[in-house]
């Protein structure tokens, strides 16, 4: 069988042989159209979104072993994707990330439905998420853009699952209160 053939996990799987340098090709081609258009998604600039991309591969040659199978590679991948731009964000902008206090306004936000009421899909509300806190645009997009479940973003953002909760709740209201500002203007 062809090495192309192979799934990610076997190709994982080979990155402790002889076959390592190829078999670490291989998952580059298959995911780095995936990885880039993530990094570009949150990050502006191009040019940083392809340096992101490459010290993502850099984080998977080297924690490759820490994938336990929780989850499909391609989430996994997915996890230290978000996890990197982040990282790049608050250093770029010195963004302290705060643990939400979970009691204050728990339920404020319950009759908010993104879904319905933003079209992430269009420029123009895309647009609005490069005015919120990145953290919370990263929140909004892994959950409704990408389908996401809180739990998987939790773990991927190393957040308890009543911290995203809480965050995403907060980050629909400022995003919708932003495109409320916008019609105004």
């Amino acid at each position: 069988m062809h090495l192309g053939e192979y799934t990610d996990i076997e190709l994982l799987e080979l990155l402790t042989t002889d076959k390592k340098n190829r078999a670490f090709r291989i998952l580059f081609d298959r995911y780095h159209s995936f990885v880039l258009k993530k990094c570009k998604r949150l990050i502006k600039d191009t040019s940083d979104a392809e340096d992101l991309t490459q010290q993502v591969f850099l984080k998977l040659e080297k924690k490759y072993t820490s994938f336990e199978g929780k989850s499909s590679f391609k989430t996994w991948l997915y996890s230290i994707t978000y996890r990197e731009c982040l990282v790049f964000m608050r250093d770029a902008k010195k963004i302290t990330f705060k643990n939400v206090d979970l009691v204050e306004l728990k339920e404020q936000y319950d009759y908010i439905d993104l879904e319905k009421d933003l079209d992430l899909e269009a420029q123009k509300n895309l647009d609005l998420l490069n005015h919120i806190d990145p953290l919370d645009k990263a929140l909004l997009l892994m959950k409704y853009q990408d389908g996401m479940k809180l739990k998987l973003i939790a773990e991927a953002l190393q957040l308890g699952e009543s911290n995203v909760k809480m965050r995403l709740k907060r980050a629909k209201a400022r995003l919708l209160k932003l495109k409320s500002q916008s019609r105004k203007a």
